[in-house]
């Protein structure tokens, strides 16, 4: 899930001008607020879900602070991939990001392919 986030389709730069199109119109238009609003609910869900599945003894509350905190590692790294592709090495962000959120959530994750 982490690596998908930083590799092709989804870290392309002109899907952050379009991205960042939409949450401007999405300040502004309800219609489109609300799609917004769904859409990062159901991704913050999915990932919480995987979250879950780590099997770490912790409650509901946690798991969706857990994932709100992932989500933003994601964001972020993909925000910088996205906007300066050349400023980073081959495969850096993704193990930035499984590095990351692997503190986060207090376990080791596979930083390899």
């Amino acid at each position: 899930f982490v690596r998908a986030s930083f590799r092709a389709p989804v870290l392309d730069p002109l899907i952050l001008g379009v991205w960042a199109g939409f949450l401007d119109m999405a300040r502004r238009n309800p219609a489109i607020r609300d799609v917004h609003e769904a859409t990062y609910l159901s991704y913050r869900d999915r990932l919480q879900d995987l979250i879950e599945e780590l099997g770490r003894d912790v409650d509901k509350a946690r798991l969706r602070r857990d994932a709100i905190a992932c989500n933003a590692v994601i964001d972020g790294l993909w925000l910088e991939g996205s906007a300066l592709p050349e400023a980073f090495e081959t495969g850096e962000l993704e193990r930035i990001g499984i590095e990351t959120i692997g503190a986060i959530l207090g376990t080791k994750l596979d930083v390899e392919p």
